[in-house]
């Protein structure tokens, strides 16, 4: 099988514009692992960090989602930023179809399709693995890191049962209380297996090192992202997925 030259980001046939890269290949192993970005999207060095570190944790396959064109590549958060994630999130049922239309597409791009797989999301990326987790039956795991668990969009009678998995900051100023409550009470009522672990003093974005050490929003937490790879291995290993 040819394979496409690693991290060349390529499009995805969505209704929504997305696309994916390729970090690596691992088709002796069992798990592939979905990476989904922060507003940044998929072609920078935080996300290639990102990939390096959950994949070797993980020993699995690992692409890497984009959830804009492959042509947008959002620098400034204020400029240009927050009218993308505004795009991908104030619908969220447009979400949820668009997410699981990218999943199914992916099938394509896979070497080892029987592998279980695994979504892991920081910040945006988060929020749509958890919307994507709502309502698909394709995932065995998925992980919101510093991501807004909440949603406006209640479960269906007929949602998934895909484990769900939140590591937020305790100190985070950019996720409400509200946020979480809502979150938390969604979960007592879902009928699934859910998750939620808070990192004590770490506020938001703490994997992302470009964000400083100031704040006050987001500051980087090197212990609390080693900690966040040590609990997704740990859930991994509770699926059967790693040994």
């Amino acid at each position: 099988m040819h394979i496409k030259k690693a991290n060349q980001l390529l499009p995805l046939n969505t209704a929504l514009p997305s696309g994916f890269i390729r970090f690596n290949n691992n088709p002796s192993g069992n798990i592939r692992l979905l990476l989904l970005p922060d507003w940044q999207g998929a072609n920078t060095a935080y996300m290639q960090r990102m990939a390096e570190l959950f994949s070797q944790a993980l020993n699995a396959e690992t692409l890497i989602f984009h959830p804009y064109n492959v042509n947008t590549h959002p620098v400034h958060y204020i400029l240009e930023g927050r009218f993308e994630v505004y795009e991908v999130l104030s619908d969220r049922a447009r979400c949820r179809q668009w997410i699981q239309e990218a999943i199914a597409e992916l099938e394509n791009h896979w070497e080892n399709k029987a592998a279980k797989l695994i979504m892991v999301g920081f910040c945006l990326g988060g929020t749509i693995a958890f919307e994507a987790a709502r309502t698909s039956s394709a995932i065995d795991l998925a992980v919101s890191i510093h991501g807004n668990p909440s949603t406006d969009l209640h479960l269906s009678s007929y949602a998934s049962r895909v484990p769900m998995v939140f590591v937020g900051g305790g100190s985070d100023p950019l996720i409400s209380k509200d946020d979480i409550s809502l979150f938390l009470k969604e979960m007592q009522v879902s009928g699934r297996p859910w998750y939620s672990h808070t990192l004590g003093e770490s506020r938001h974005s703490f994997t992302k090192q470009e964000v400083g050490y100031i704040g006050p929003g987001s500051i980087y937490n090197l212990d609390a992202l080693e900690l966040s790879v040590e609990l997704v291995a740990n859930h991994v290993k509770q699926l059967g997925g790693i040994a």
